[in-house]
């Protein structure tokens, strides 16, 4: 696998960046990695870097070989534009659509906040009605009789349970 420090170089040689690697430009290149890398995460796209509160510059960085030059190239966007580089339009371009072509490779995830509040599309758990709303009200009302689930609703809603 690959260190974390050999991306954050890699990055660095591609916007020519002229000066020495000291460690604070590293410290620097560590820490807009893995900023990178979180809201990667946010947007649903996990490639499988590795992340916690103790980061290092010598840790592994947990990605297979095919997503390093995603990664690099957009990581040399970023550290581009804090350290007022130049990088040239076309590198940028390939940059933004290698990262497009993340979303086709790993569809996006979502994932149940438990702080959002019930609704809208935001459930915990298994939604009991979901399962059964395009079976008809008819097939509703023979699993309701045999479990002795009342309806209350003349459309043939569940409207309350009853054990």
């Amino acid at each position: 696998m690959t260190i974390k420090q050999t991306i954050i170089e890699q990055a660095l040689d591609d916007i020519s960046f002229d000066g020495d690697y000291d460690a604070s430009l590293l410290a620097r290149g560590l820490r807009t990695l893995d900023q990178m890398m979180a809201a990667w995460l946010n947007e649903g796209l996990d490639i499988g870097y590795l992340q916690d509160e103790t980061t290092a510059i010598t840790d592994e960085s947990g990605l297979l070989v095919q997503f390093l030059k995603v990664t690099r190239m957009n990581l040399a966007c970023e550290l581009a534009d804090q350290l007022d580089l130049f990088i040239s339009p076309n590198y940028r371009m390939n940059a933004g659509n290698a990262y497009k072509a993340l979303f086709s490779i790993i569809p996006p995830r979502s994932i149940s906040n438990p702080y959002m509040p019930l609704g809208a599309g935001n459930t915990r758990g298994c939604n009991t009605y979901a399962q059964y709303q395009n079976l008809g009200t008819d097939y509703i009302e023979d699993l309701t009789n045999d479990a002795d689930i009342s309806i209350t609703d003349d459309e043939g809603f569940i409207i309350s349970f009853e054990e």
